[in-house]
């Protein structure tokens, strides 16, 4: 009963416009989240003295801060998009080069893996990315614990055509589609804290041993795909932007056990280190 309330609360909020929807982001949510509920504000608190320990806590106070702004920020924007014409979501969500993308897709045959973070908005990427007559795109996701929940965000995301993906169903839904012949763009989220079994490799990320995600690169080396690291960049309030940039494997940098894996997290960390505040510092990666 719960749930269904929540979400029903979702959808009517989503009839309302993003302007409206920030005055609710910053009148409501913002001291709701940060002061009253303190969401996350002990992990968030670590997670900033971890990666920044050079910083006052005046500096980390001001992060902390800017981040619960943007967070507030990407949840009014997803419960907008709900209610997005393709157009308004291309039009605050723009793709700079995915035809390149598609092109190499296409001529290559073979599928392309766009690496992505939780950092910006991701879930305008993966809602913005419609089929091309000679693409299919698709987006590997975790299912979410609340099932009412986990159901509007599937909804959510593939509106305009992309498909959802499990993550224990990934290899057979790209074997399957390469059996046929079929172009496939997948949308991969990898900076998640992966569960202790399945833990192969550290990466120094913000100078911290790091474990990550290594079952994407199985991906990529199992069925010989093109990968992509996407740039994205917020423009203002309500406007991003994201450059696929091409990678190769020579781009490792501290290990060549996991090359791509490596050249993933050394770009996002150069993000990261640029704007932190659009990177998802409530959830524990860094737990012990």
């Amino acid at each position: 009963m719960r749930n269904s309330l929540s979400v029903a609360v979702i959808n009517t909020l989503s009839y309302l416009p993003l302007r409206m929807l920030y005055l609710v982001a910053d009148g409501l949510l913002y001291p709701l989240t940060r002061y009253l509920i303190r969401y996350r504000r002990t992990v968030v608190e670590n997670n900033l003295a971890l990666a920044f320990p050079e910083k006052s806590d005046e500096e980390r106070l001001k992060m902390e801060k800017t981040f619960y702004h943007h967070l507030c920020d990407l949840l009014v924007e997803i419960i907008r998009m709900r209610r997005m014409s393709i157009d308004e979501l291309q039009r605050r969500f723009q793709w700079k080069n995915l035809d390149t993308v598609v092109q190499v897709c296409v001529s290559e045959k073979k599928t392309v893996l766009c690496y992505f973070a939780h950092y910006g908005q991701w879930e305008w990427a993966i809602g913005s990315m419609t089929p091309d007559q000679a693409v299919r795109p698709l987006y590997i996701y975790s299912k979410l614990h609340n099932d009412s929940l986990n159901r509007w965000m599937q909804d959510c995301r593939s509106r305009f055509g992309n498909t959802p993906v499990g993550m224990q169903d990934t290899s057979k839904t790209i074997g399957e589609l390469q059996q046929k012949q079929t172009a496939s763009i997948v949308i991969a989220i990898a900076d998640q804290l992966p569960k202790e079994q399945y833990v192969r490799h550290f990466h120094r990320f913000m100078g911290i041993k790091t474990k990550v995600l290594t079952g994407t690169e199985q991906l990529i080396r199992k069925y010989d795909m093109n990968v992509f690291y996407c740039r994205v960049e917020r423009i203002k309030r309500g406007y991003y932007t994201c450059t696929a940039e091409r990678m190769t494997a020579a781009e490792a940098s501290s290990s060549h056990d996991w090359p791509y894996t490596d050249a993933y997290f050394d770009r996002l960390q150069q993000q990261v280190y640029q704007r932190p505040e659009l990177w998802l510092w409530s959830h524990n990666r860094w737990r012990r």
